[in-house]
């Protein structure tokens, strides 16, 4: 998938700060997936500020509620507000800064970068960094301008916004979308704004040179970490990877107290 013949020019758009989703980590990744990239950059936006969102901890502490109750019923119920609670308002308040944020990114690809600069661009983001890259290169295609590709990690857009169909015309090369349908941000995504996250509900049967879909499973966080190590995995370097899946999922584990909970129900 990755092109390591060339040099490409990777723009790494970060969803929400997250006090378990260290972005180092996003960029250590993203150097062993392009190794010959002319340039990684991580691109700063409004609404990374404020504190941080411990998702992690915040389920795994609702879990052990859940369990305590005396009506377990209750305490799932309790956990999921809880959850939703908690992190509902960051959401409402970022979903306001995407579209400006879109657009003052892709005025400066249009503006700042040389022609050859953008037919080297790859764009990859993760949560509403997804969201944000849909909605720049649909901008892109209305100034018949294009990118080399663009790849969405657990992107947090509406299944059916009819920014993805144009966006599609502005790159070179396929979009690729890699998500878990059963992730747990994408849920609240789903909670605040009525619509099911980009694959999380039905398959849309976009045309395949211009859009790709890659499904994961076995893990319910939400972190760029987990999916850069997917990414890894469709490109091939999953053994040169610096936190592999199978380790990563063995640690989300840990963090969701899932060995606790089999121990609980056994």
């Amino acid at each position: 998938m990755t092109d390591n013949n060339d040099s490409p020019i990777i723009w790494y758009i970060p969803g929400l700060y997250s006090a378990d989703d260290p972005q180092e980590k996003a960029l250590q990744l993203l150097q062993t997936i392009y190794p010959n990239a002319e340039k990684i950059v991580n691109v700063a936006w409004e609404c990374q500020n404020g504190d941080s969102i411990n998702l992690d901890t915040v389920v795994s502490s609702g879990v052990e509620k859940a369990f305590n109750d005396s009506n377990p019923w209750r305490g799932l119920l309790n956990l999921a507000l809880g959850t939703i609670g908690s992190i509902s308002q960051r959401w409402i308040n970022a979903l306001d800064d995407v579209e400006p944020t879109a657009e003052l990114l892709a005025n400066k690809i249009a503006n700042d970068l040389s022609s050859s600069q953008r037919q080297n661009l790859i764009l990859i983001g993760h949560s509403l960094g997804g969201n944000i890259i849909i909605r720049i290169l649909a901008q892109l295609y209305r100034r018949n301008l294009s990118i080399k590709s663009a790849v969405l990690l657990g992107a947090a857009i509406e299944n059916m916004n009819r920014n993805i169909l144009l966006a599609m015309n502005a790159v070179q090369k396929p979009i690729n979308s890699m998500v878990n349908p059963e992730d747990t941000a994408l849920k609240v995504f789903q909670t605040v704004t009525g619509s099911r996250a980009l694959g999380t509900g039905c398959v849309l049967n976009y045309d395949h040179s211009k859009f790709l879909e890659h499904n994961t499973s076995s893990y319910y966080g939400h972190s760029s970490s987990f999916y850069l190590s997917q990414w890894a995995e469709v490109n091939n370097v999953r053994n040169n990877a610096d936190n592999n899946p199978i380790q990563l999922l063995e640690d989300v584990a840990n963090i969701l107290g899932i060995n606790r909970l089999i121990e609980k129900k056994d």
